[in-house]
């Protein structure tokens, strides 16, 4: 992989993240636990993601983690990187264009 992200592992490789996501693997029955029309996705979860994520403010406690399998792992991801994105955007101030400069 390559960008940003290369190698990112978050923090995640001490022990007690390893046992965090093994709890909440357990907890959620192993099943991806995204809510699509209110029915659960229910394949089988690989991944364990922070519900509000930590640059929002969210926090590694177990209340605010939930499994996911690979593929709701990957859309909700990329929906929090389109919206920063899209919140950058907004934040920068409109350029003028070079002929009216």
């Amino acid at each position: 992989m390559s960008g940003g992200w290369a190698g990112h592992r978050g923090g995640y490789d001490d022990a007690e993240w390893h046992a965090r996501r093994r709890r909440v693997l357990v907890r959620d029955g192993g099943m991806c636990q995204w809510p699509s029309a209110g029915i659960r996705c229910y394949s089988r979860a690989s991944h364990v993601d922070h519900i509000v994520n930590r640059a929002a403010g969210g926090t590694d406690d177990e209340t605010n983690l939930w499994s996911l399998c690979i593929r709701h792992h990957l859309v909700k991801t990329s929906r929090e990187g389109n919206a920063a994105r899209h919140r950058l955007r907004e934040a920068r101030p409109p350029e003028r264009h070079p002929g009216l400069l």
